[in-house]
Order: C-alpha cells, then sequence, then structure tokens
C-alpha cells in the first residue's frame, strides 16, 4: 500500500478595491479529486515514458474507507482517468489488471481533507508481454542465425486472443536493424506470420532444437510462413523470441514434419504400397509428402493437422461416437476430435503438445513398456518426451 497527501496551496482572497470591504476568509474545500495514470511499463523504472504503451478503457476503482461506496471510471486514450467531486475522507484505489502483471502495489491508499483535497498522481504500472525477434537471411542455409547476417524488411502480422476472449490482430514492419515486436499483450495465446518477400524463401525451421542452439534457429513454418502459439501467463517469462529466417531464391516452403521428441521417429500417414489407408504411425523419418502435415491454424492456439499427401485430418478415432485411443487420418470435418490445442514454451525449446478438443488427451507415440513402437494414439497428458513433437 501507498499513502501519501497531495500538496495543496491555499488560495489567497482577493483585495476588493474601491469598496472599502474587507476580503472575506478562504472557504475550505468540501469536495476532492483523485487522478492518475495506467500504462505498461516495459522498462520497469515506474516512471511513464513517452514511448510506453497507455491502457485505454482500464476499470478504475475508488472505494471510501468510512461508507463502503464504490466510485468507477475508465481510463482515457492516454491512460489517464480523475475522479472529481469526492467527499473528504479516505480511499482506496484500485485498477483493473486482468491479463497484466502489476510492478507496484496493486492499490493506493489516498487520504483526501480540506487543506489536501487533490490526491497526486496515483501511478498503476503494469507489464504486459512483448512478442518479437530478428529477421535474418541464412546464407549458408544450415538453419542458424548467421554472425553478421544480411537484413531484409519483412512484414510481420500477430494474430492472438487474450485471456478474456478477445481477439489481438497487430501488423509491423522490420527495422533497419532487422527486428520486430509486438508490445503490451496481455495474457493469452499468440502467433505471427511473415509476408515472405519476392526472391526468398523460409530458412528450415528449428534446427537447434532440443540444443543450445534453439535460441539461434528459425520458428516460423510451411507455405503460410507461420509461428507456433506462444502464451503469456499471468506469471512467469513476459518475452517471447520467434526469428524469421529466410534464403535467396523463391519457392513456396514445404510443410514441416512432426518428430518426436522421445524416439526421433516422424508421424506418417500410412501408404503401404502407395495405397492410402487411415492409419497413423511413428516411423524413420524419410520427408516424404505422407509425413508433412500442414497446420490450419481455427483459433491462434488451436490447429487442424492436414496430411500434405492426402489432405486428411489427423483425428482421434470416435467410431460410432464411442471415445478410442486411436489416432488416424481422415477426411477433415471440423470436429473437435480433429482439432487440437497445441501448447509451446518458445523459452523452453522447440518441442510442442497437441491435446485433443475432444477429449483434452495427448498426441503420443506409444511406450507401452518403456520401448517406442510405431503406435501414435491419444491419452492422459503426462508430460513425457514421448507426447512431444518438433515441428520441422
Amino acid at each position: 500500500m501507498r499513502r501519501w497527501r497531495a500538496a495543496w496551496s491555499a488560495v489567497a482572497a482577493a483585495a476588493l478595491v474601491g469598496t472599502g470591504a474587507a476580503a472575506g476568509p478562504a472557504h475550505a474545500q468540501d469536495a476532492g479529486e483523485i487522478a492518475g495514470t495506467v500504462w505498461v511499463d516495459k522498462d520497469q523504472d515506474r516512471q511513464p515514458g513517452e514511448h510506453e504503451a497507455r491502457r485505454a478503457g482500464v476499470t478504475v476503482t475508488a472505494l471510501q474507507r468510512a461508507t463502503g461506496e464504490r466510485r468507477t471510471t475508465r481510463t482515457d486514450e492516454r491512460g489517464d482517468f480523475r475522479f472529481t467531486g469526492l467527499p473528504l475522507g479516505a480511499y482506496q484505489v484500485e485498477a483493473d489488471r486482468t491479463g497484466y502483471a502489476a510492478l507496484a502495489d496493486r492499490t493506493w491508499d489516498v487520504e483526501l481533507t480540506s487543506g489536501s483535497p487533490r490526491a497526486g498522481q496515483a501511478w498503476f504500472p503494469q507489464q504486459g508481454g512483448t512478442l518479437g525477434g530478428q529477421v535474418s537471411v541464412d546464407a549458408d542455409d544450415d538453419g542458424a542465425r548467421d554472425a553478421t547476417p544480411e537484413r531484409v524488411a519483412v512484414t510481420v502480422h500477430l494474430w492472438g486472443r487474450d485471456l478474456t476472449g478477445a481477439e489481438v490482430r497487430a501488423s509491423t514492419t522490420t527495422s533497419d536493424y532487422g527486428w520486430y515486436h509486438f508490445d503490451a499483450l496481455a495474457t493469452g495465446a499468440y502467433q505471427v506470420r511473415a509476408e515472405v518477400p519476392q526472391g526468398y524463401g523460409l530458412a528450415r525451421p528449428n534446427a537447434g532444437a532440443g540444443s543450445s542452439g534453439a535460441h539461434t534457429d528459425f520458428d516460423l513454418l510451411g507455405a503460410e510462413a507461420t509461428s507456433l502459439p506462444v502464451r503469456f501467463a499471468e506469471t512467469g517469462s513476459r518475452y517471447a523470441a520467434v526469428d524469421i529466417g529466410l534464403v535467396r531464391g523463391g519457392g513456396v516452403a514445404p510443410e514441416p514434419v512432426l518428430v518426436n521428441a522421445a524416439s526421433g521417429w516422424c508421424a506418417d500417414q500410412e501408404l503401404p504400397g502407395g495405397a492410402v489407408t487411415t492409419g497413423v504411425a511413428a516411423g524413420d523419418c524419410h520427408g516424404g509428402d505422407n509425413q508433412r502435415w500442414r497446420a490450419r491454424w481455427v483459433e491462434p492456439d488451436v490447429a487442424e493437422f492436414v496430411d500434405a499427401r492426402t489432405g486428411f485430418c489427423l483425428d482421434q478415432e470416435f467410431p460410432g461416437g464411442r471415445r478410442t485411443s486411436g489416432v488416424g487420418a481422415y477426411r477433415c470435418h471440423g470436429g473437435a476430435n480433429q482439432r487440437w490445442r497445441v501448447s509451446h514454451d518458445e523459452q523452453g525449446g522447440e518441442p510442442f503438445t497437441a491435446v485433443n478438443l475432444a477429449t483434452g488427451e495427448c498426441l503420443d507415440q506409444e511406450y507401452p513398456t518403456g520401448t517406442p513402437t510405431t503406435g501414435v494414439g491419444a491419452y492422459r497428458c503426462h508430460g513425457g518426451a514421448n507426447q512431444s513433437w518438433v515441428a520441422r
């Protein structure tokens, strides 16, 4: 809690000229005022900087201690708020921080008196998420950022949904140094997509996954040049790096393969003898189209995985409406059992988990006795490596 009395100078009574009347006494103030600002304090200095995002439309509450009466207002486009005509007394002031972390005390204690009826700035610094990264040319095509990389101007689009369900969209262009960033993001899930310039293609993604190279590799996938989702929680890291790599030469990037983090095998729609089946297994990676899966995003963190060879969707099997642990590939129908919530921690490495929307179960390479099998199913999530996958 913070407490202060705002300095307020008394106004002297004006002399009455030419009337012979003496100046009357100054009247004490019987109403007070509280003002302040809510902003995203990116540099965490507790001072609202010129280029720091102000939070418009935030609900601010002033609670009068003696009576329990609450007054509310909303911040304007500059993040400023003001209460006027307040009865004198003690107040507790609080700004809503839904989706944001508080960088200072969540409430201010204010006392309005006849001598100090106006409170100074009630500042509410908050911390949002920042999603950003670097765009560079991978001259040697090794899937890792070069020591002195060439920069290219690229337009980057953000798509997300915050914890209130509000959709978030924004766009930016990289700086002269190849950097881009989106700031002041509320708790929620976000992804980025790049417009690949003519004459370039996407560099190989996630070449350093699972190693120290995870922070020097590239993160966009497939023909749509889209990242896996990044989630900002109420607590924990508020920064995520999504780097974009380009290679010279045009062409559409192939869809990624899904590599199991435990075995190193690829998820594969089975085509024995070239005949299409509904089976999905894990096998040696060979880069064929039946091992490549396009993530068709229906939400920033929910995708249908579509096989590049057949156009079939990855499906937790419900024969006759009966739930099973089987996973296959079937004609896409938009059902919840063909949709998977993708959870990916960019700070913790590249593997992701895919949770079926119909059952809440995780995509899993089966290890019934601790030995890998070719089976792929959906089972209760346990956080094991055989339920983690790398898109590359």
